[in-house]
């Protein structure tokens, strides 16, 4: 079921998962979580991406965060290395002036 939009998004390339996505309509075999409103959902012609595409999308997310994470991780000890590396020449020079 395919619903052309003509509302034009910009969405920045970091925020994007995967593109693409076949997008589902509500029927008995793809079904509504217990927690939508379904009077509501069907009225604004919901639909869903299959589950595989969603698992896909949530293995991205997760990889994505701990390449964030082990990158901040890297800059934390480049500064910390930096700074080790100003204080071992503060205290050289403050031994040769002696």
């Amino acid at each position: 079921m395919d619903t052309p939009s003509e509302t034009m998004t910009i969405v920045e390339m970091r925020y994007v998962l995967q593109t693409g996505l076949e997008l589902q309509g509500i029927s008995r075999t793809n079904k509504l979580p217990s927690t939508c409103n379904t009077a509501v959902a069907t009225r604004q012609k919901a639909v869903m991406i299959a589950r595989l595409d969603h698992d896909i999308i949530m293995e991205e997310a997760i990889q994505r965060d701990v390449l964030e994470y082990d990158s901040a991780n890297e800059e934390e000890d480049e500064s910390s290395d930096e700074e080790d590396e100003l204080g071992r020449s503060e205290v050289e020079s403050d031994s040769e002036v002696e």
